[in-house]
């Protein structure tokens, strides 16, 4: 089973003087992690290492990456990458911030403190289970109103926004597995003259 979280979190793990603080946020794609670093780099901006993994579910492929951010190779970002696979995390990033204290903790050691800093980070949010949505238009004659939003809503599936006028036209969230039966259940109810399409804006 995969989760995800819905609330940021942050941490703070100390080891012989250096500091490592963790901060986990959810993500839908890689724009929106590189706005996040970024922030946090201009946060921390007296900060020696940022080192970071994310996992980010495309379709039926999660796509994932990690950096070691100067570090020795695979002592940082790997470490922090299996954390996320260990807790089944997906559309998650998390970054772990290293203020060098003026010990060399070895590479051992550096695996240990950015998988321990990693860790704590992810046990300061709640985990929730990841339910795979696609996002789709829904066009129809507005006489449906009423009997299509009771069929969506008995189908897991939500109305994100309503852009409505002269006809029905719904921005609507609906689980990935589902697709076919709204697509079908649109059809029906509207006799044909209702339509969805993969949303683009």
């Amino acid at each position: 089973m995969k989760y995800t979280i819905q609330k940021k979190g942050t941490s703070v793990y100390k080891e012989k003087q250096s500091e490592f603080i963790g901060h986990i946020f959810a993500i839908s794609n890689t724009t929106q992690f590189r706005s996040d670093l970024k922030d946090l780099k201009k946060e921390y901006y007296n900060a020696r290492h940022f080192c970071w993994g994310y996992r980010i579910l495309n379709t039926h492929e999660i796509e994932e990456n990690a950096s070691d951010a100067g570090e020795p190779n695979g002592s940082a970002g790997l470490p922090i990458l299996n954390q996320l696979k260990q807790y089944e995390l997906v559309n998650v990033g998390l970054v772990v911030i290293r203020y060098f204290g003026g010990t060399k903790l070895g590479k051992r050691g550096l695996i240990e403190s950015y998988g321990q800093s990693a860790s704590d980070t992810i046990q300061s949010v709640n985990r929730v289970p990841f339910q795979d949505v696609v996002i789709y238009k829904l066009t129809a004659p507005m006489d449906f109103y009423g009997s299509i939003a009771s069929h969506l809503s008995q189908l897991d599936s939500k109305i994100l926004e309503d852009q409505s006028a002269g006809t029905i036209v719904w921005k609507i969230e609906c689980p990935r597995t589902k697709v076919n039966a709204c697509i079908k259940s649109v059809k029906d109810l509207t006799h044909g003259h209702g339509f969805l399409e993969p949303w683009n804006e």
